[in-house]
């Protein structure tokens, strides 16, 4: 026998004692906690008895006077009070007796149940044979345990049919609903792709034409072979909200519509408008007709219609309204949802745009019509500009060739009688020194020198002149070889105010005419060393350096230099900053330089301080 584990130091209730007698102790005995749990278990060996309770069953009420725990019996235990009563087991009679079962601090910790066999036997009564008793136990045992395990097996099928009728509705209804949401989610997939679709098309033909009449009713047309029975698009126009189109599906209906949607809506509607409030009716009631259309008559055309569900939606440009998009069903099994709203703002959004582009394409048009005719006249002055210009020009190039022509005639015409002055000067001086006094001599003199300044003068004009005449060849040209020649020109004239004149070898080859940039470094040397202080030994310092597809030459001098006020007006022809009888010249030597260099492709300017020399550079194209 296999005893289950009881509380330590405490013997299992209703153990059999050893100093009793076998036939009088305890059947069996159980243990249960304060939930009624059995907790432990002992049975006699030997005994015939089965059907007792089990480690871990839980007491539950009693159905007939075969079961072994009694649920109100085991309760009234637990309250503190011992409890007996009757057990009939295989033909015989047992006395179940629980009591409660206490901790080690006198607590009650569940209940103690024991179990003995009556003698209720009388002498003179028949005799008893175990054999036949047990005999016919086993035999109703056998008996009950055949029935038992019919019933057993008949609720095991019962509760297998159930179990199966149950799994089969079970499947049938989570088919059922499967087959429903696949064929909710199908009619929302299709209805998705209705709107794309009408969304795609509408977008093309939004974007076929810049004409807004031709938009407005191709949108209509679509909307309501598409979506609805009938659609309704305001525009904003200044202050008042005007009707872009109106179409119905019944024609029959659509002075009904234009009865309800006047073509300049009224000051309530433009409000609403102005509130971009999307609005859903399913359903529509006599109040919500009365808040679309807010007039008596309007109202009641509306209602004629048989409307069923409406759409209003703002058109909206840039977060302003600009009109109104109205959508209609009067289908009973049709009504829109909130997916119907959210496709009715984006085309309002796609109409809203299209009209801007409209309007842009519209002032686009009307600014390209005013810049053509604004091009046309231009051309037409341009022309008559042109001819103007070109018959100046000519009258101008005929009037500089003919001053070029004047200037160099009468300044080569002029050079013949000073040479006749300045020989007939010589020859007075020669011939009749001694008939002529010293102040003689000295008028002579002045006349000599008078005629060779005239003489100067007369040539740089020539010179001059013969740059604006002369056509210009240009070539590759080496810079020293000029300087060279131009220098060897000035040789007497260097001697004579003992200049020190160095350059830097080699200041490179340029794009050019030799003559021309012979004299303009003859003219640069040259007032180099002429304009400087008395008693100063002219210096002169010649370099070059690139700069990008250019090559600049340097002169400096250690002259008087130029004040910054005073440094453009030396390229004018006759602009002189110093006396004639200091500083001799004509005032054109500057002058002859600058258009000489510009003719070449060229600059020249200076850099310079007074009293402290000057800086004059050329700037040529390098090869």
């Amino acid at each position: 026998m296999r005893t289950v584990e009881s509380s330590p130091g405490r013997p299992v209730p209703g153990r059999p004692d050893p100093r009793r007698s076998k036939k009088s102790g305890p059947v069996a005995a159980w243990r249960t906690d304060l939930k009624l749990k059995i907790i432990g278990v002992t049975r006699r060996p030997g005994s015939p008895l089965r059907a007792l309770p089990v480690v871990g069953q839980k007491i539950a009420r009693g159905r007939s006077r075969r079961d072994v725990l009694v649920l109100e019996a085991h309760r009234e235990a637990l309250r503190g009070n011992p409890v007996s009563y009757s057990v009939q087991l295989l033909g015989r009679d047992y006395t179940a007796t629980v009591f409660p079962r206490f901790d080690r601090f006198r607590k009650i910790a569940g209940v103690r149940g024991v179990l003995r066999l009556e003698r209720r036997g009388k002498r003179g009564d028949g005799p008893v044979f175990p054999e036949l008793i047990e005999l016919k136990a086993l035999l109703s045992r056998r008996q009950r345990n055949s029935f038992n395990s019919a019933l057993r097996s008949l609720e095991l099928a019962k509760v297998v049919a159930d179990s199966s009728r149950i799994n089969a509705e079970i499947l049938t209804a989570k088919a059922a609903l499967q087959e429903k949401k696949a064929l909710e989610a199908q009619r929302k997939a299709e209805a998705e792709e209705r709107r794309s679709r009408l969304l795609a098309d509408a977008g093309a033909v939004l974007d076929s034409t810049f004409e807004l009449n031709e938009l407005m009713d191709r949108v209509s047309e679509l909307l309501v072979r598409r979506i609805a029975d009938w659609c309704a698009i305001h525009l904003r126009e200044g202050e008042q909200l005007q009707r872009a189109t109106l179409r119905h599906r019944n024609s029959e209906k659509m002075g009904l519509l234009a009865q309800s949607f006047p073509e300049v809506d009224d000051p309530e509607t433009f409000r609403a408008v102005r509130e971009a409030q999307s609005e859903l009716l399913s359903g529509a009631l006599p109040q919500d007709l009365a808040r679309i259309v807010p007039s008596g008559e309007r109202t009641l055309a509306l209602k004629k219609t048989a409307l069923q569900s409406l759409i209003r939606s703002p058109i909206k440009v840039h977060g302003q309204v600009i009109g109104l998009l109205t959508l209609g069903s009067e289908d009973p099994s049709r009504f829109y949802d909130r997916s119907d709203v959210t496709m009715a703002e984006n085309l309002a959004d796609r109409i809203g745009l299209s009209r801007e582009s409209s309007r842009l394409y519209a002032e686009a048009q009307r600014e390209i019509a005013h810049r053509k005719e604004i091009e046309a006249r231009i051309r037409v002055f341009n022309t008559e500009l042109e001819r103007r210009v070109k018959e100046r020009t000519s009258l101008l190039e005929e009037a500089t060739r003919e001053a070029n022509s004047f200037a160099y005639t009468v300044a080569h015409d002029l050079r013949a009688p000073l040479r006749a002055i300045t020989g007939f000067c010589h020859a007075l001086r020669e011939d009749y020194s001694a008939a002529v006094d010293a102040t003689g001599q000295d008028y002579l003199q002045r006349i000599v020198t008078g005629a060779k300044r005239m003489d100067d003068l007369i040539r740089d004009l020539l010179d001059y002149a013969r740059l604006n005449r002369a056509e210009i060849q240009r070539s590759i040209v080496d810079l020293d070889e000029l300087l060279e020649e131009a220098l060897l020109a000035m040789a007497h004239e260097l001697r004579e105010r003992n200049a020190d004149v160095q350059w830097a070898r080699p200041l490179g080859r340029v794009v050019g005419q030799g003559p021309i940039l012979v004299q303009t470094f003859t003219n640069l040397v040259s007032n180099a060393v002429k304009f400087v202080e008395s008693g100063v030994k002219p210096e002169v310092r010649i370099r070059a350096e690139p700069r990008g597809a250019r090559v600049r030459v340097i002169i400096e001098d250690n002259g008087i230099g130029i004040a910054p006020e005073h440094q453009e007006r030396i390229f004018g022809i006759f602009e002189r900053l110093n006396h004639a009888e200091r500083y001799p010249g004509t005032g054109i030597g500057l002058a002859i330089v600058r258009r000489a260099v510009e003719r070449l492709g060229g600059a020249v300017g200076v850099e310079s301080q007074a009293g402290q020399g000057s800086r004059f550079w050329v700037e040529l194209p390098s090869v």
